[in-house]
């Protein structure tokens, strides 16, 4: 352990101590609220099946129902299914609004506000919802009890939030939300809030893991344009309206024009091909991803998009294959180091390690090869949570250390943060949460300013982080 992470570890149960202020009469409202609209909405499921369906959390049955009545065989009822299923617009309406509720019954929102008020101390405020190095490859920190890192999006305006909190404590929410479930989830942040006298100042590293990325790889135009858009602001240099300019070899000036007179589909696609794409993706990552988004195109159009992007991220793409050739390499000649532009790779005594630029080390365990030569250490499965063989890649590698070298940076502002007198109370992803005094001296300028200062061993990096000031948390 360095010097720098047994500080880090030590801010770190600062911060689980200190923990933060949770609005509880808005935690029990919001179950009050969820608990009345579970009871409506069974009734009205009971009413549109004549008693078939006493539930729509009745998932079997619900289903068995769907397909003898309706005639409708859908394979699951998870929430992308049901989404999809709603999406046509030939299905019967008692269909789709048994589904509607099926949306609103499942919704997890109401057990958030549980874990909340289970946890909640004495004092209003809830500890210990971060875990040190909690995602074991990266040393990120993982979320616990409140699983901060797990909220839901918002789908409502904030003043619509707003409206709704003040509804649901004096228990009025119907008379103003058709949807309460959907307020619900909105609202979860909101629990989170400012002790009195004091004010959260929030600031979010600005697309970090793509700038990280680009610097690691040495993509030099996409570095250019994150400074570009740090000093200007405008909107032609959005990374994504550049993005897909570069792939597709039109101007800036169009993507925009498709924005403000078009059907958005250039900039749009521009996010979806940085958020799948950077790591190895291809067709599968594509259309993961554009679904969240609600576009569906057709597999030849993904390859098409896969292909551009990759044309225009040449560097990206050429350090995945590097990477998996330097890895191999070590495993031929353990002790041997190799170096990619600032990534150091050797294997000792079994352990393949990767040197970070902050100077921290990633370590795979037990490294070798598979039958199909495929490259495979011991880790825990992310989702069995059991220890087994786990095979890796050139795009899963660089993946690591771009969002191992991400949480290296946060972790620097994080102290600087704690140093400068605005104590972190939360981090949420990439995003720092302080509470300080209500006081105009204290101001989300300087924190950001704190986040994307030049680190020692990052020169190069271009780094930038804005924010906002509030008294309950939110998703600006």
């Amino acid at each position: 352990c360095t010097p720098f992470e047994r500080r880090l570890w030590l801010l770190d149960q600062t911060i689980n101590d200190r923990g933060i202020a949770v609005d509880v009469d808005l935690a029990r409202a919001a179950l009050r609220a969820a608990d009345r609209s579970a009871v409506d909405l069974a009734r009205r499921s009971d009413e549109l099946t004549e008693g078939g369906v006493k539930s729509t959390t009745q998932r079997d049955v619900l289903k068995q129902y769907i397909d003898t009545e309706h005639g409708v065989e859908m394979a699951d009822l998870t929430k992308g299914t049901v989404a999809d299923m709603l999406k046509k617009d030939d299905i019967d309406p008692d269909l789709r609004e048994l589904l509607t509720i099926r949306q609103q019954a499942s919704a997890t929102s109401p057990a958030k506000y549980r874990t909340l008020l289970k946890g909640v101390s004495a004092d209003g405020r809830l500890r210990g919802t971060l875990q040190f190095c909690g995602a074991m490859r990266t040393g990120r920190w993982g979320g616990r009890l409140f699983q901060p890192q797990n909220l839901p999006r918002p789908t409502l305006k904030r003043a619509a939030i707003e409206a709704g909190i003040a509804a649901m404590k004096l228990d009025c929410e119907d008379l103003v939300f058709g949807n309460v479930m959907e307020l619900c989830a909105s609202a979860v942040r909101g629990s989170l809030v400012a002790s009195p006298g004091k004010k959260l100042v929030i600031s979010d590293l600005s697309n970090i893991e793509g700038r990280v990325a680009a610097w690691i790889a040495g993509e030099d135009w996409k570095l250019e344009a994150f400074k570009a858009y740090d000093k200007s602001k405008s909107e032609l240099d959005d990374i994504y309206v550049r993005a897909y300019a570069k792939a597709f070899g039109v101007t800036p000036e169009q993507v925009i024009d498709n924005k403000k007179h078009g059907d958005g589909m250039m900039r749009q696609l521009g996010k979806i091909m940085e958020l799948a794409l950077g790591f190895g993706g291809s067709i599968g990552a594509f259309s993961t991803m554009a679904k969240l988004y609600g576009v569906e195109l057709p597999e030849e159009e993904i390859l098409r998009i896969v292909k551009a992007w990759r044309k225009a991220h040449l560097n990206i793409v050429a350090y995945w294959y590097d990477l998996e050739s330097a890895v191999r390499w070590a495993m031929n000649f353990p002790g041997e180091r190799s170096k990619l532009r600032d990534i150091e790779i050797d294997v000792v005594d079994g352990w393949l390690r990767v040197r970070l630029p902050s100077g921290r080390y990633l370590c795979y365990p037990n490294v070798g090869k598979n039958d199909d030569n495929e490259i495979v250490y011991d880790g825990v499965n992310q989702y069995t949570r059991k220890w087994e063989r786990i095979k890796t890649y050139g795009g899963k590698l660089f993946e690591n250390i771009v969002q191992a070298t991400a949480r290296d940076v946060l972790a620097h502002g994080m102290i600087k943060a704690e140093e400068t007198g605005y104590p972190v109370c939360l981090h949420v992803h990439d995003e720092l949460i302080t509470e300080v005094p209500d006081d105009v001296s204290y101001a989300v300028a300087d924190l950001s300013r704190m986040m994307g200062s030049t680190l020692p061993w990052s020169m190069g990096l271009p780094l930038a982080a804005a924010g906002f000031e509030t008294h309950r948390y939110r998703k600006d």
